[in-house]
């Protein structure tokens, strides 16, 4: 369990609030995947960030991650992206590294699984980075405003390249870009 922090004139009349956490309370996810490329898939209302790890010598897969998020869940993944001081683009280019081209039509291999997750952490030191997916349920999430606490789950810590995440990042934008000109 980990305190919130209730965000004061945030509610609604639907009675939602917004809260802030510190995910740097939470357990770090004791599952690890290294992903050599990825893509970002919307559908059915949800947001799956795909990685895949190559097989040698050929670009065919030998295992895919799947992280299934919400749309609102993918929405605040990228509010925290674009809110980072120094930004994802200023750290790329001190380091001199170019947002890559995401994998297209992936095909799923024999080993292949899914996670949901709803909140994520990250760190970048140079080139490399890592993205700590977790996940609260309904019932923690519809319990935070009268306990002030929120149970979360350590899903799984994905290592990336910079230049990858950069490049899933500017998709989570097309895609959020898309859903406002929809609205």
């Amino acid at each position: 369990m980990i305190d919130v922090v209730h965000r004061p004139g945030t509610d609604s009349s639907d009675g939602s609030f917004q809260f802030g956490l510190d995910l740097n309370e939470v357990p770090v996810p004791s599952r690890r995947y290294i992903a050599d490329v990825g893509c970002v898939v919307q559908s059915r209302g949800e947001v799956k960030l795909i990685f895949g790890q190559e097989r040698i010598g050929t670009s065919s897969l030998r295992s895919m991650l799947i992280v299934q998020m919400s749309e609102l869940g993918a929405k605040q993944c990228l509010q925290s992206f674009v809110a980072m001081s120094p930004s994802l683009t200023d750290i790329a280019g001190t380091v001199g590294v170019e947002s890559e081209k995401l994998s297209v039509d992936l095909v799923e291999p024999d080993q292949a699984v899914s996670f949901a997750a709803n909140f994520v952490a990250a760190a970048i030191v140079g080139a490399e980075a890592c993205l700590d997916f977790y996940h609260a349920s309904p019932f923690a999430l519809r319990s935070v405003h009268l306990s002030k606490k929120l149970s979360v789950e350590p899903v799984v810590r994905v290592d990336i390249r910079l230049s990858l995440l950069m490049a899933m990042i500017d998709e989570l934008e097309r895609i959020e870009s898309q859903a406002n000109v929809a609205a």
